[in-house]
């Protein structure tokens, strides 16, 4: 239970790709994001909870993997466009995600 939300947004992304796959839509493009979002954030939490090592490494493939969400989403043609007309998985899903990280990868450690 401890890396439910991270599961669920994986399953979430899964399904995107699948309601993409049905109908070509911006869910095409956010479902691998959100993937990669949460895999990056189920690590730093893992980081957090000492369950794996501290290693730079694994910081390095977290931000790579953060970044290759961003730019699947931020680097789509004409994305000013997509941004005013949907908003949602244009620009909120990827703020999400980005913030979610941060969340998880800067906060104190435990004792």
């Amino acid at each position: 239970m401890k890396h439910f939300g991270s599961s669920l947004s994986i399953l979430l992304g899964i399904l995107m790709i699948a309601s993409g796959a049905q109908e070509p839509n911006s869910l095409l493009i956010v479902g691998p994001a959100t993937i990669l979002g949460a895999i990056a954030y189920r690590s730093a939490k893992k980081r957090f909870l000492r369950d794996v090592g501290d290693t730079q490494v694994r910081k390095i493939w977290e931000v790579i993997l953060i970044f290759t969400a961003l730019a699947i989403v931020f680097l789509q043609k004409d994305i000013r466009f997509l941004i005013a007309h949907d908003p949602v998985p244009n620009l909120i899903i990827p703020i999400w995600i980005l913030a979610a990280y941060l969340f998880a990868r800067f906060r104190k450690t435990r004792n």
